[in-house]
């Protein structure tokens, strides 16, 4: 049963969550494997690959972390493309060395923070099931 319990769950973990998981579980007996095999599925594990996906996809926009549950962070990601957009438009009109600066600041800011969110977010994620399976143990 415990082994059923780890492979459920193989991809969702951080590595070192699993040998966490796998010594906690030594320790327990056979009807309370059933038990905690039987609440897993309600835990609402997110999939770490679901996260990359959006990271790429829609990583600007902060869909990749409102997937994982950090919506001030979302927000920050969403509040910092409206400001690289206002930027870009005042570049637009109003043309100096200032606007330009400022725009490829953000820009450098904004790529900068959707790269590094690629692997946050996936790391992230794992780290959060983990949490939430070890609350149940």
């Amino acid at each position: 049963m415990k082994n059923t319990i780890l492979m459920s769950l193989a991809g969702k973990l951080p590595s070192t969550g699993e040998v966490v998981l796998r010594n906690k579980l030594d320790g327990v007996s056979d009807e309370t494997l059933n038990k905690i095999s039987a609440s897993i599925p309600m835990l609402n594990l997110k999939s770490p690959g679901v996260g990359l996906v959006l990271g790429l996809l829609f990583g600007g926009l902060g869909v990749d972390r409102f997937y994982k549950g950090d919506i001030g962070l979302g927000f920050m990601k969403l509040l910092l493309l409206f400001i690289l957009g206002f930027i870009l438009n005042l570049a637009q009109t109003q043309p100096s060395d200032t606007t330009y600066t400022m725009l490829v600041l953000f820009t450098v800011v904004a790529v900068i923070w959707m790269f590094a969110d690629l692997f946050l977010v996936f790391s992230g994620i794992k780290k959060d099931n983990l949490n939430k399976i070890l609350m149940i143990l």
